[in-house]
């Protein structure tokens, strides 16, 4: 979730977004942003208004592949 007071802070990237801290500066540093992109002032990234769903066989194969880590992280 990223909610809009995060949005001044955050980056997107082909399959992730980053939120950086602003301590330091480093929601302004450049290799920390990299090939980022700012996304809008007041983006709201949640389950509500995402469009990325995973489909049920790739949420399968990702419960298989990390059934160790469920319930340890």
């Amino acid at each position: 979730m990223i909610g809009p007071e995060d949005s001044i802070y955050t980056y997107e990237y082909d399959d992730y977004f980053k939120i950086l801290p602003s301590i330091h500066n480093w929601s302004e540093d450049q290799i920390r942003i990299g090939k980022g992109v700012k996304v809008k002032a007041g983006f709201l990234y949640s389950s509500d208004n995402n469009s990325h769903w995973m489909e049920i066989s790739d949420l399968q194969q990702w419960i298989k592949k990390n059934k160790d880590k469920i319930g340890n992280i």
